[in-house]
């Protein structure tokens, strides 16, 4: 028989958190939960209040996972996680079957989030609260810690650690043996080959837009 497990929130990620704990699970998302009852179902399911949910739900029996993004820097999943284990749940992590995950030598915390075709190799450690999309590279020994969030195609590089609340955006790469500061932002496309520190922002330079039509170079 498949865990019972309850999502808060109501966005894109609540959404896509069902769907894949539904179908890639050992879980069965039994109701949503929110602060702001916009709806009375979301997914078919119910949408219960945040405020009185473990009493509908019993910690004893279910599990909650925090499907919030990356608003206010990570710092709202941070604040939720704490309420819910204030209430006594146990936050769930899932780890896509189609990711590469070699568990015996990885420490997982709670509330993780991995997508499908991560590649995370031996002896990284990810902390509470981490979100990973899909198709990262988190190289050896590398450290993810608690409430980061990993867009897609990042590559981690090994003996790095990826601060507390930081965000890498898509296609980002960091070098080997770098830490990234904590609430650090990288930004889409960046080659981060230094550290950063708390707080510090790094942007890659913009395309350029030609002012030619694509006929002219597919001849």
């Amino acid at each position: 028989m498949k865990k019972k497990a309850i999502i808060f929130g109501t966005g894109t990620l609540a959404e896509l958190v069902n769907f894949y704990l539904d179908n890639d699970s050992t879980y069965h998302v039994v109701a949503f939960c929110s602060t702001d009852l916009e709806t009375e179902t979301f997914c078919g399911k119910p949408v219960i209040n945040f405020l009185g949910i473990e009493e509908k739900f019993s910690p004893s029996d279910h599990e909650m996972f925090i499907a919030i993004g990356y608003r206010q820097m990570n710092t709202l999943r941070k604040e939720f996680c704490e309420q819910s284990r204030s209430k006594g749940y146990k936050l769930l992590s899932y780890i896509s079957s189609k990711a590469t995950c070699w568990n015996k030598n990885n420490v997982i915390g709670d509330n993780v989030f991995i997508f499908e075709n991560n590649n995370i190799q031996p002896f990284v450690q990810i902390e509470d609260g981490v979100i990973l999309w899909s198709g990262n590279h988190i190289g050896h020994h590398s450290k993810l810690k608690a409430y980061s969030f990993l867009t897609s195609h990042v590559v981690v590089s090994g003996f790095c650690t990826i601060g507390e609340q930081s965000f890498l955006g898509v296609n980002s790469t960091i070098a080997d043996n770098l830490t990234i500061g904590y609430k650090a932002l990288v930004g889409a496309g960046a080659v981060v080959t230094k550290s950063l520190s708390e707080g510090q922002v790094i942007v890659s330079q913009k395309s350029t837009l030609l002012n030619r039509s694509s006929d002219y170079f597919l001849r």
